[in-house]
């Protein structure tokens, strides 16, 4: 009987890994985006104020770490 179709071809089981230079790629690309980067810089200057305030208003930052722990 003949065979109707393509040939059957062998498939991968596990998907190759990548190539160490195209992961590195990836990364370099993802952290020169420029949303990336607005987004980090957004978040460091909002923990320094907050370490400034914890700083300056060192009394209320340890009542409120008392209330937290309770």
């Amino acid at each position: 009987m003949p065979m109707r179709g393509e040939l059957p071809t062998a498939t991968l089981r596990y998907p190759h890994a990548t190539h160490p230079r195209t992961a590195w790629s990836c990364l370099i690309a993802a952290l020169l985006n420029q949303n990336l980067q607005a987004i980090a810089i957004v978040c460091a200057i909002g923990l320094l104020l907050e370490l400034n305030a914890l700083l300056h208003f060192s009394d209320r930052g340890a009542n409120l770490v008392g209330l937290m722990l309770q």
